[in-house]
């Protein structure tokens, strides 16, 4: 799925909770800086928010990669407007 018809679900993705270590605050932050997609997100973008470290931003984006079935899941459940949080539940089974 091209990064630009995922925005919505990755803002959905990140105000679930489902990014670990990205708090609802944080994922907010992220959400009205821009940022769409996984594939966006990087060390240096997210030290750019307030409040983001340089080795926190690194954990983030880390967490983002082992997150990534977690979000694929969450891309499906929000295209067929089902519940987002869903995914991680999803993932795991």
């Amino acid at each position: 799925m091209a990064i630009e018809s995922s925005s919505g679900a990755f803002a959905a993705f990140c105000t679930a909770g489902l990014w670990p270590g990205c708090g609802t605050k944080l994922a907010q932050r992220v959400v009205a800086a821009g940022i769409t997609h996984p594939d966006a997100v990087t060390p240096g973008m997210l030290a750019e928010l307030d409040g983001v470290s340089e080795r926190r931003a690194r954990r983030l984006v880390d967490a983002l990669d082992k997150a990534r079935p977690v979000f694929d899941a969450a891309e499906m459940l929000h295209a067929a407007d089902a519940e987002v949080r869903l995914a991680a539940a999803a993932v795991r089974q």
